[in-house]
């Protein structure tokens, strides 16, 4: 276990932030590719809505990341103003 790894965090059936299992996200992304940017060739993960948990699909971790920019519409509105 690593050393800054909180406690008990990722144990055998504990739900994790969009309340599925550890192994519930692990077969919902098996065999999916990002639903964003369609690679397949890196980690998939399970991507969900902060404000409801309701899970909308999977995407790549760089996608998810992403994502999480575009939803800001303030933040949005200020780098589109900063690339024109």
């Amino acid at each position: 276990m690593e050393a800054n790894r909180p406690r008990g965090r990722f144990r055998a059936g504990a739900l994790m932030e969009h309340g599925l299992t550890r192994q519930e996200a692990k077969d919902f992304t098996e065999g999916k590719s990002c639903e964003i940017c369609g690679r397949s060739d890196t980690r998939i993960v399970v991507d969900h809505c902060h404000k409801t948990m309701v899970i909308r699909g999977a995407l790549c971790v760089k996608c998810n990341v992403g994502l999480h920019y575009v939803e800001n519409t303030e933040w949005l509105s200020a780098a589109l103003r900063y690339l024109s």
